[in-house]
């Protein structure tokens, strides 16, 4: 699909690593400039032998598939921060954290509403309110992850990538 999308003209994508595709090299060979943890539940125990390879899959994306200089988005609220930040530090990775404790992209607030939850985000000292029109803690977690990856992401035009590069 993507060397489709690549042939038509598409230059950048987004999309969902699972667990699985990273345990199974699926995603080895793509050109990533960003890349985001959400979280690590019990989900894929299934598949994975326990917790500890569960996260190692997921931690591949930021120990062997980001490049240097890319974007760590990461969820300051998790135990495995820590961890991922350390990751994002000695692979030369841009760590972008947002969550309630984070300092990037800070949660004020959240309040259900009757279509959705109100967001209060703190970013480079502004606050700004935002509807979102999706219920649940989960799905505000997913949408800080994707504004920050947005937002944090790839450079959007050549003077940018000449920065990154450095």
């Amino acid at each position: 699909i993507l060397a489709e999308l690549a042939a038509g003209g598409v230059e950048q994508v987004a999309l969902e690593a699972s667990s699985h595709g990273l345990d199974q090299h699926r995603l080895d060979g793509l050109n990533l400039s960003a890349g985001a943890f959400t979280n690590l539940t019990r989900d894929h125990l299934d598949y994975h032998r326990d917790v500890g390879a569960y996260f190692a899959a997921k931690a591949r994306l930021f120990d062997s598939l980001l490049p240097r200089g890319a974007s760590a988005v990461v969820n300051a609220d998790v135990p495995e921060f820590t961890h991922l930040a350390g990751i994002a530090q000695r692979r030369g990775l841009t760590l972008i954290d947002y969550g309630r404790g984070a300092r990037v992209l800070r949660l004020e607030a959240l309040a259900p509403a009757a279509l959705g939850q109100r967001m209060t985000l703190r970013h480079a000292g502004q606050l700004h309110e935002i509807m979102l029109p999706l219920a649940g803690a989960f799905q505000a977690m997913n949408a800080l992850a994707a504004l920050a990856a947005g937002k944090h992401g790839p450079p959007h035009d050549e003077q940018q990538q000449r920065q990154r590069d450095q």
